[in-house]
């Protein structure tokens, strides 16, 4: 498990709370996402773009780098195969990294009788 191996490695590890409580894990240092782009220099994303991009959608706020492990279909926003992300993500530890920064963008839409959405996204 990603969790014990970090700890192993000696790094202060939290774990987002509902990420946690679905995993059942006890005795693990758990915060929101906003708390984890407050105190974290590094967040590791698993799962697919989607979850990237919710996870991205948050920590954007926040002075701290964001990678990604894919477990989704196509992976055009995570950068680490799951079947070599622990070697891979011990090369980013060890600062074998590019750091790719990316812009923000906001529009909005409507249809006649409706309010306009907004959505926003940005590139970190």
């Amino acid at each position: 498990m990603l969790y014990r191996w970090l700890c192993t490695k000696g790094y202060e590890v939290i774990v987002e709370q509902q990420i946690a409580h679905e995993l059942q894990l006890k005795n693990v240092k758990t915060g929101t996402l906003a708390e984890i782009g407050q105190l974290a220099d590094l967040a590791v994303v698993v799962g697919g773009d989607g979850n990237m991009l919710g996870a991205a959608r948050t920590l954007a706020r926040y002075d701290i780098k964001v990678i990604g492990i894919n477990r989704g279909n196509l992976g055009f926003l995570t950068d680490l195969d799951p079947d070599n992300a622990q070697q891979q993500l011990a090369d980013v530890l060890e600062g074998h990294y590019i750091s790719e920064k990316r812009f923000f963008f906001a529009g909005s839409a409507s249809l006649s009788a409706r309010l306009p959405e907004t959505h926003q996204h940005r590139d970190k």
